[in-house]
């Protein structure tokens, strides 16, 4: 399952899995680094690993499909 969230530092918009949100969703992690391809860790489901950041969203609304 995917979730469109809007990133409140910086106002962008972004399909996660939603896996990555916390239970309230309102924070999700989200890989650090510019050398990480996002798309291909999204589409995959990979899971969070425990080191990534949560960040604070705003939740939009979920999708079984990309």
């Amino acid at each position: 399952m995917f979730s469109v969230v809007k990133f409140k530092s910086d106002s962008s918009v972004q399909v996660v899995p939603s896996s990555w949100l916390n239970i309230d969703k309102n924070k999700c992690k989200y890989p650090p680094g510019p050398n990480v391809n996002i798309i291909n860790v999204v589409k995959k489901c990979t899971a969070a690993k425990p080191a990534w950041p949560y960040l604070p969203v705003k939740f939009f609304k979920s999708s079984g499909k990309f």
